[in-house]
């Protein structure tokens, strides 16, 4: 069976980046260059199931939320 996972996204309008998780253990990164053109920046590790994210403004930080084993966890990605 295959197991399928939605993603999330978050826009930061400051920078101008767009994070999308997507569940399988990494967040694309993509820049809006201009209106219709966008590139990819980079793929960043994280965890498996680590899909829901939210974007501080402020810090510029993402926080994403996984469950490994029974824990719960809250992973910070930021520059």
């Amino acid at each position: 069976m295959r197991r399928t996972f939605t993603a999330d996204v978050e826009f930061d309008p400051d920078t101008r980046l767009i994070f999308n998780s997507n569940g399988e253990g990494t967040i694309t990164v993509i820049h809006q260059d201009s209106p219709d053109k966008y590139s990819v920046v980079e793929t960043v590790k994280t965890l498996p199931r680590a899909k829901t994210m939210v974007l501080d403004p402020k810090t510029h930080q993402l926080f994403l939320s996984t469950a490994e084993s029974g824990q719960f966890e809250v992973l910070v990605v930021a520059k």
